[in-house]
């Protein structure tokens, strides 16, 4: 039997936001991004965009995403371009399909939170979001 989630597809743009944990360095903001997801089945995959605050030259950082879905709970991996590190992804999908919400861990190091919402209006909330935080990165001299 089908339910109203069978019916929901995470194909598109989503303009995100991910979060340090509590304790974090103070130059650790929270960081938006833009994600482009397509989805077959239970499976998804993407690619994300986000500002690179470590580099000198204000460049952007990729990644690619990989994962599945059951219902509204979904599970993915990013890995960025290098691949010198992944990280873990767990969240929910709202039952209207238009926002996500869940963690985010990197094994043995630490982990955050993270919220994703369709692009159109939700690029203003993420924006808004982010920018409540008045800490700008320190340069990584």
């Amino acid at each position: 039997m089908s339910g109203p989630s069978d019916r929901l597809d995470l194909s598109g743009r989503w303009a995100g936001v991910f979060f340090y944990p509590d304790g974090a360095p103070d130059d650790f903001v929270p960081t938006s991004f833009l994600a482009i997801l397509d989805e077959h089945g239970s499976h998804f995959t993407g690619q994300t965009t986000e500002p690179d605050y470590w580099s000198p030259v204000g460049a952007d950082l990729h990644a690619v995403l990989e994962g599945q879905r059951t219902g509204l709970s979904l599970a993915f991996t990013k890995i960025p371009d290098g691949g010198r590190v992944t990280i873990e992804y767990v969240g929910e999908l709202t039952p209207d399909g238009q926002t996500i919400r869940g963690r985010w861990h990197i094994l043995g190091n630490w982990s955050g939170t993270f919220e994703m919402q369709r692009q159109g209006a939700a690029v203003e909330e993420v924006e808004r979001r982010a920018s409540a935080y008045t800490s700008v990165p320190a340069s990584s001299a």
